[in-house]
């Protein structure tokens, strides 16, 4: 068959053949740098979650601290620092909400964390309501507050340990172990300040 075949068609066959697999490899290797790609993506993504996350722990211990304050001092004090602290938990709320909807594929692995911290945030308003008419007392409030901040350091966890990159492991973790360490040392400094006499008024 190949014999009766004209010279042509004969040297098109022979370029044909090794030009395919070219264009093989080439769709191969683009699939490898593709997967390479979408796996660095993530790693940032999920890193940057991270950060923000921290950064709206730190914002609502923040908030507890004032909130301490201000009801040890039965409302009589920090009321202004606590409505502009409870401001800047609100845009950290939006910011890492926002982030959340717009990365939605690169952060679906830690999604059941944060569904359960947006079910904790969504007591938020009426704590803060109880707060605000002295119906909520000084114990409620901090054990609220520190509940809210462990949920959001439990989606660092989550990143640190449901992350395959290992990179994005190694930071989560080190940033986690920063995060969990500040929380750890502002309750151990309240509980030394905060005693029957003493009023909590510096956030922490």
């Amino acid at each position: 068959m190949l014999k009766n075949l004209k010279i042509r068609t004969k040297l098109s066959l022979m370029i044909a053949v090794p030009v395919l697999g070219m264009v093989l490899f080439s769709l191969w290797n683009a699939k490898k740098d593709y997967a390479l790609l979408q796996g660095l993506v993530q790693t940032q993504k999920l890193t940057a979650l991270a950060v923000q996350v921290g950064e709206l722990s730190h914002q609502i211990q923040k908030e507890r601290g004032y909130t301490s304050g201000f009801l040890n001092a039965k409302g009589t004090k920090f009321k202004e620092e606590l409505a502009g602290q409870r401001a800047k938990v609100d845009k950290a709320i939006e910011d890492v909400t926002a982030f959340q909807k717009k990365n939605e594929d690169s952060v679906k692995l830690v999604k059941p964390s944060l569904d359960t911290a947006a079910a904790a945030i969504d007591k938020l308003k009426t704590t803060r309501s109880g707060i605000d008419t002295l119906q909520v007392t000084g114990a409620q409030a901090y054990t609220f507050y520190t509940g809210l901040i462990n949920s959001y350091m439990d989606v660092v966890a989550a990143v640190a340990t449901t992350s395959g990159k290992r990179e994005v492991m190694r930071q989560a973790t080190a940033y986690y172990s920063f995060v969990k360490a500040k929380e750890e040392t502002g309750k151990r400094t309240r509980n030394a300040e905060c005693g029957p006499r003493r009023g909590c008024a510096r956030p922490r």
